[in-house]
């Protein structure tokens, strides 16, 4: 998307907020999914260890993630190099802050990461958005969706290879 921020300025809020609203669509289908089989999750991958509960929110919060990183990237495209700097320093200083708070005034274990995550990601979200709203046309295009696909189609095996890489992370610390 960042690419069109120069290439087609007329049309790219439009293609933004089509953009935006897949990958939404897309998170809640994953969503239902992860909500509906997060039993199984549990008990086969982490042994009981984590909750349901605890593996649908730390989808919510990886979901949010993804979305965020999509809305900061823009900044990068816009020229907007300040607003990005305090937006990472301020999710990485806080996210730390608060995990650290809960484990040790709170003596979560690996639940503060997951809350952590979730409640910085929805702050940040909110920041996220509040810098992006004027890039936004509420106005879904199927054309702006199939040349955003083709365009991205090349990137979906290293991203899948990533989220691949960050579950099993997750999966080997519970486990070890």
């Amino acid at each position: 998307t960042a690419r069109y921020f120069y290439k087609n300025k007329k049309d790219f809020n439009s293609l933004n907020f089509t953009n935006l609203s897949f990958i939404m669509f897309m998170f809640v289908i994953g969503g239902c999914f992860v909500f509906s089989c997060s039993g199984w999750i549990s008990d086969r991958l982490f042994n009981k260890e984590l909750s349901s509960e605890l593996i649908f929110l730390s989808y919510l919060g990886g979901s949010g993630t993804r979305i965020f990183v999509y809305l900061h990237e823009l900044l990068i495209a816009q020229e907007r190099s300040k607003g990005y700097a305090l937006l990472s320093i301020f999710q990485t200083t806080f996210y730390n802050f608060l995990s650290i708070f809960l484990i040790f005034g709170f003596s979560f274990g690996v639940e503060a990461r997951i809350y952590s995550d979730l409640l910085r990601t929805v702050i940040v979200l909110l920041i996220a958005i509040i810098l992006q709203i004027k890039y936004f046309k509420l106005s879904f295009s199927m054309k702006s969706l199939k040349w955003s696909i083709n365009f991205s189609y090349p990137r979906l095996p290293s991203l899948m290879i990533g989220l691949f890489h960050q579950s099993f992370d997750k999966s080997m610390i519970t486990n070890f």
